[in-house]
């Protein structure tokens, strides 16, 4: 027996109830016709007519050629007379058939009609000169232009005269529950039912599945019985979510299977909005206790590793919260261990008795909180040991542990030929001392243009220390490995190895084919566009070409991510030579959930490839209006004190959200913001609006606030009030954490003191800047400025944060400007930062030309930046020491959390600025200071378009 298919070609069964005959000689496709009450069209025949009649002469049944829906019944006296016209959604695009000349109908517009339904009986109605059927294909967008009816393709091709082949099909009908965009609370259980019709060949039966593909699970199984149904059949499905306890919108998509695992064609999917405050199971490392990463201990010797770990979560630890076993190696642990009462915001200590594993090496043992429901949370914590190996007594060992890359992660991406310091962390694992003679030398792999051995430093057994070597990457693309080993004086080397291992990428010499488009201007909808609920509207870049080819056929603008907002999956890309500049339009829609919305798209060459740089539409969807009520608010942005802001213990601080007035009353005497619940933060009841606001302005509502003293996440909600004491609007969401110890007024270390010194930078071949901070006065505010040489980077503060501005030092012959909420200049840091406290940033980042201040491109770039160290004195990769360093790590963004590893350093010496800097493309660190007055000053570049 055949079994169904992949999704087939578009295809027809033959639409008459007798053999296939076409009714006379000049009647097929393209056949000369006259249309003499079409004078403007093409005289040509846009369909095929059958013969309809039986053996006695008599008009047979019409059946739909393929399933469908009924888009049109209707009469024209000297067109098709009576006709039928069926819509076939296919996955290709959109077909659609005319059945012409009919003596009677049997559906109605909207009804959906299986492949060999009957709709009619043929007859000969309308411009017409005997019984037969005219049938008529069209597929949307591909077809000929200039008949009677446009998009009009042959349908003969497309008719199949034998047994239809099996296809499994299920289609949308309508949601019964739970409608897309449907608001959820963090963790709410909810059933989704799907109204869908089996649009197939085939009978729904017994192993008919419909099946999770893509997007969030929500708790939901992995699939769920679809109920029989034969062709043409609508049934109920649905299946019980529980929505993420984290705020966020979801999608969940799924598709049918057959018994034998094979996917339907088209897919169903839920999309809610979860709001509200999310639960969050979290806890974070604090300090080790006990056995701190690296420690050295003997076989089979049992220990006791204590973590201090905070509850930074916003739930409190009790009863059936455990810490437990996660991965790696176990080292004889327990499954779990009780985790001590904690309320979010406190610390606690909790241990694990371990026995150190038999063989030699480092040994890692990976353990995770666990909710009383059996849920892990996100972080870990762990503990690594190094067991020596076994050494007969008075019996000298030579041995290197690694500790950590303190530079240059493996997988790090660079330049073809770029120079770049790798350095390890190891420790002396053995029974001797490394002194004069001991060093570390290249082993295996590639060399990367050095063989050259760099003595070890000075480290007796047990110590911790530092080693690095210049490399120099290879002019191919490729992964590659260079592996070291330490040596002692008689030249033998030690038994374990150290390695770095690289991805050199490729340049592209001039000669070479480059698809490359570079963003100019947005020619409509600038960026923020309020527009109302599902508006359509017309998106416009400009761009460039910026490549070596130029863009011709099947070179296309496609969706790349975030947003769809009812595109298309792709519109062509104009025709454009290299250096030409050319308008893209893509008709998009307003969502209907009230927000700010970015949709990504990308351009791609005929073969598949996507350009490097994308461009993007972000629109602002405002909320209509309650029904009945005047008086409305909609939250536009955190002005101070953001989502996940850090605030010391009794600290003052004051709160602004941007709003907007959606309703149809001015905000005038009379009307306050007010507390509406949550954390108090020793705030008033209410406090009135500092001006009259019209509807359809915006305007910033503030209030003054103390932290609590208890460290902490803390969350409250405030609301516009009028007069009459009733709240609207939107809430106003406050959502900061309350960090312990003292904070660091990073000012005096940023904005240095005039001081000229050299720093010297370890990429593209290396060499030495000059580097001097200056301050510049106005009425408005006091700017400083990092100068490197003639290049410059602008920075100022206030009470809150320290912002950067303009940076003239990317390289290229650009500079690029930051901005936030419409602003120029984005907060850097704050001013004033409490240790390992993450700071969100989300600055537009928007490059320029030079020499023609044309935009190069623009983005926006998300880090989280913390404050890691105070160091009293930080000796640098030079030799050069510092007093007095603030050490900042810049994280990247992973799902709306920091990543796991940092991708820059700043090291920032009180009244210097910067003194050091380490990233993926190397280092770079002070290496010499001059006196006062002995050079002249730095002087910063002027850019013609900043003047």
């Amino acid at each position: 027996m055949p079994t169904p298919s992949d999704p087939p070609d578009f295809w027809l069964q033959l639409p008459v109830a007798r053999s296939f005959a076409i009714s006379c000689n000049q009647c097929r496709f393209n056949d000369p016709r006259d249309y003499s009450f079409l004078p403007n069209k093409l005289q040509l025949h846009e369909g095929i007519d059958l013969a309809a009649t039986d053996a006695s002469g008599q008009p047979v049944a019409v059946l739909a050629a393929q399933r469908g829906t009924v888009d049109k019944v209707g009469f024209s006296a000297q067109g098709y007379g009576n006709y039928i016209r069926i819509v076939h959604p296919w996955h290709d695009g959109t077909w659609i058939t005319w059945y012409g000349h009919l003596s009677s109908v049997q559906v109605r517009e909207g009804d959906f009609v299986t492949a060999g339904q009957q709709i009619g009986i043929a007859g000969t109605t309308g411009f017409s000169s005997g019984i037969h059927l005219h049938l008529t294909l069209q597929r949307i967008g591909h077809g000929l232009d200039g008949y009677v009816v446009d998009d009009v393709v042959d349908p003969e091709p497309y008719l199949r005269l034998g047994t239809p082949p099996l296809v499994n099909e299920v289609s949308f009908v309508s949601d019964v529950t739970v409608a897309d965009g449907t608001l959820m609370q963090p963790g709410q259980r909810f059933v989704k039912t799907w109204r869908v019709r089996n649009t197939g060949t085939t009978t729904w039966g017994s192993g008919y599945r419909l099946s999770f593909v893509q997007g969030s699970q929500m708790g939901a199984p992995a699939s769920v019985p679809l109920p029989p149904a034969g062709p043409g059949q609508v049934v109920d499905v649905s299946v019980t979510f529980t929505a993420p306890t984290r705020p966020g919108r979801y999608r969940s998509t799924w598709q049918g299977r057959d018994a034998q695992g094979q996917l339907f064609n088209f897919s169903q999917y839920v999309e809610i909005e979860v709001v509200g405050v999310a639960v969050r199971q979290e806890a974070s490392w604090v300090a080790d206790v006990t056995v701190a990463d690296g420690t050295s201990i003997p076989a089979g010797q049992t220990f006791l590793k204590t973590w201090r770990i905070r509850n930074t979560g916003n739930t409190e630890w009790g009863s059936g919260y455990r810490l437990a076993f996660f991965g790696h190696d176990r080292m004889n642990g327990p499954d779990s261990v009780p985790l001590p009462p904690a309320r979010p915001g406190e610390e606690v200590d909790v241990s694990v008795s371990l026995t150190a594993p038999s063989s030699a090496g480092i040994h890692r043992s990976t353990w995770k909180p666990l909710t009383p429901q059996g849920d892990f949370f996100e972080f870990e914590q762990y503990v690594e040991i190094d067991v020596p190996s076994s050494i007969p007594p008075g019996s000298r060992l030579d041995e290197a542990r690694f500790v950590v890359d303190v530079t240059m992660a493996d997988g790090t991406m660079v330049q073809a030929g770029q120079l770049f310091t790798k350095t390890w962390r190891i420790r002396n694992s053995g029974t001797t001392t490394w002194g004069a003679g001991h060093d570390l030398a290249f082993f295996a792999g590639n060399p990367m243009g050095t063989g050259q051995a760099v003595p070890l430093p000075p480290a007796a057994p047990g110590r911790v220390v530092d080693v690095s070597v210049v490399l120099r990457a290879p002019t191919a693309a490729g992964t590659y490995r260079s592996t070291w080993k330490p040596r002692n004086p008689a030249g033998q080397f030690f038994d374990f190895e150290l390695y770095t291992e690289i991805q050199v990428t490729a340049t592209i010499p001039p000669s070479n084919v480059l698809d490359e488009a570079r963003y100019v201007a947005d020619v409509t909808i600038p960026d923020g566009t309020p527009l109302p609920a599902g508006q359509p509207f017309v998106k416009t870049w400009r761009m460039r070409n910026s490549g070596t080819t130029t863009w011709g056929a099947g070179y296309e603008l496609v969706f790349f991510g975030d947003e769809p907002l009812g595109g298309p999956a792709a519109v062509a890309l104009p025709p454009a030579v290299p250096g030409q500049e050319v308008d893209v339009e893509v008709t998009l829609t307003a969502p209907t959930m009230p927000g700010l919305y970015r949709s990504t798209w990308k351009p791609r060459s005929p073969d598949g490839r996507f350009f490097e740089f994308a461009m993007y539409a972000e629109i602002l969807v405002l909320a209509p209006p309650n029904p009945g009520r005047v008086d409305d608010a909609q939250f536009v942005a955190h002005v101070t004190a953001p989502v996940g802001a850090a605030l010391t213990p009794g600290e003052t601080f004051m709160k602004t959200w941007r709003v907007l007035n959606r309703g149809e009353t001015a905000w005038a005497a009379g009307y306050t913001l007010a507390f509406a619940g949550g954390a108090a933060f020793g705030g008033p009841e209410s406090v009135a609006l500092a001006s009259a606001i019209d509807p359809g302005k915006a305007t910033n509502v503030s209030v003054s606030l103390t932290a609590p003293t208890a460290p902490g996440d803390y969350v409250a909600s405030w609301r516009l009030r009028n007069p009459a004491g009733q709240p609207f609007g939107d809430p106003l969401v406050i959502d900061v954490k309350v960090a312990a110890g003292p904070r660091v007024d990073l000012l005096a270390y940023l904005r240095g003191d005039g001081r000229l010194y050299e720093l010297h930078y370890t990429w593209n071949g290396g060499g030495q800047q000059r580097v001097q901070t200056q301050r510049e006065s106005s009425a408005t505010r006091e700017k400083f400025y990092h100068v490197k040489g003639s290049e410059w980077e602008e920075l100022w503060s206030d009470n809150e944060f320290i912002y950067r501005g303009v940076d003239t030092s990317p390289g290229d012959g650009s500079y690029y400007v930051l901005s936030e909420h419409g602003q120029q200049g984005s907060p850097w840091v704050p001013r004033q930062m409490p240790l390992n406290v993450f700071f969100r940033r989300s600055p537009t980042v928007t490059f320029y030309r030079k020499d023609t201040c044309q935009v190069v491109n623009r983005f926006t770039h998300v880090t989280w930046i913390r404050l890691e160290a105070v160091h009293a004195a930080l000796t640098l990769t030079g030799g050069q020491t510092l007093n007095d360093v603030v050490e900042l790590a810049a994280y990247p963004d992973e799902g709306g959390r920091p990543g796991q590893t940092a991708f820059e350093r700043y090291f920032y010496a009180r009244n210097y600025g910067l003194g050091a800097w380490r990233g993926g493309v190397g280092e770079s660190f002070l290496v010499e200071e001059h006196a006062p007055g002995t050079r002249p000053d730095n002087v910063r570049e002027v850019i013609p378009c900043l003047s």
